[in-house]
């Protein structure tokens, strides 16, 4: 029998790379797979003079190191997210500027919510909690993960604000696609909950049906 050549055997094994790539669920491991059966694919039309397949694989080789790069930044942020070491100043490019007057305000309890909010000058009050935020905090986020769908408390203007806005649609293809932005939203959520349950949980009851009737059903801005 005879022997199988060298080449042919690194042939094999560039294919048997590709098929552990496909395999793969998380993309970490996929592209580090990727980058392996391209080197040994190239390296195998250099040897077989196919320089169609060793120019393809050449080409893709630097492609999934930026992909794993840039994978690699991605979850370096989820880190530092679940750390609470996240830095919010992206998201003001996809935002807009909303400006409102001291005493006005952004939305009520109740109100559908349309839009997330970034405080970019002034405070805001959250009147039922007794809470003010100030520049450079999101706030308006917790009632996209309500049942219920309506915002859970009131936020005032205590002076001239400049609030930056995005819309829901936005926000949530941008907490879906930002793993560091998901993480940080989600704690951001679990924290305000946890403490405001726990020292004002009157202020997160539902509004009753006389409640809607005699205030209305506003509209956020």
């Amino acid at each position: 029998m005879s022997e199988i050549p060298p080449v042919e055997i690194l042939g094999w094994i560039a294919a048997s790379l590709t098929l552990v790539a496909v395999a793969m669920r998380t993309m970490v491991p996929l592209r580090i797979a990727i980058l392996a059966s391209s080197a040994v694919f190239a390296l195998y039309g250099a040897m077989t003079d196919a320089y169609g397949i060793m120019a393809l694989h050449l080409a893709i080789i630097p492609f999934n190191l930026y992909r794993l790069a840039q994978l690699r930044r991605s979850n370096d942020a989820a880190q530092r997210a679940r750390e609470g070491d996240f830095s919010l100043d992206w998201i003001r490019s996809v935002m807009r500027p909303v400006k409102f007057s001291a005493g006005e305000l952004v939305f009520r309890k109740g109100d559908p919510p349309h839009y997330i909010y970034y405080l970019q000058s002034g405070e805001v009050a959250l009147d039922e909690v007794d809470v003010t935020l100030g520049p450079g905090e999101i706030f308006g986020e917790i009632a996209f993960f309500t049942d219920a769908h309506e915002r859970t408390l009131t936020a005032r203007c205590v002076s001239d604000c400049e609030v930056m806005v995005i819309r829901e649609q936005d926000f949530a293809r941008l907490h879906h696609q930002n793993p560091a932005f998901g993480i940080y939203i989600l704690r951001l959520v679990a924290s305000r909950l946890l403490e405001g349950i726990s020292e004002h949980p009157e202020a997160y009851r539902p509004l009753t049906v006389l409640q809607r009737k005699r205030r209305g059903h506003g509209t956020d801005s």
